[in-house]
């Protein structure tokens, strides 16, 4: 049971250190994304933010849309699929 803890524990500090990065190339593009002050955030209407980065030069493709359904979902996955030269390996993490 130890070792399956130990392994979600690098998963999530993977994921979190993925996320920092992410937040600072975006932040980097103008996209800046608040900060939750003690764990809430007022929400003035929901966006939902996809992004896809090259972790080998750093590139991002994202798109901001309105609602956080399949369909949106799809849309993204498609435009990743036309900018993605054929052939190449993508790998896809999901958080919701």
């Amino acid at each position: 049971m130890q070792s399956v803890h130990g392994a979600r524990e690098r998963v999530v500090c993977a994921r979190t250190a993925l996320i920092n990065h992410m937040h600072g190339l975006l932040g980097q593009h103008g996209l800046i994304l608040p900060k939750a002050r003690g764990g809430f955030l007022k929400r003035n209407g929901t966006t939902t933010l996809f992004a896809a980065m090259n972790v080998l030069d750093g590139t991002v493709i994202g798109r901001n849309m309105q609602h956080h359904r399949y369909q949106e979902l799809v849309r993204f996955l498609n435009a990743i699929e036309r900018e993605v030269p054929a052939g190449k390996t993508i790998h896809a993490v999901f958080d919701n």
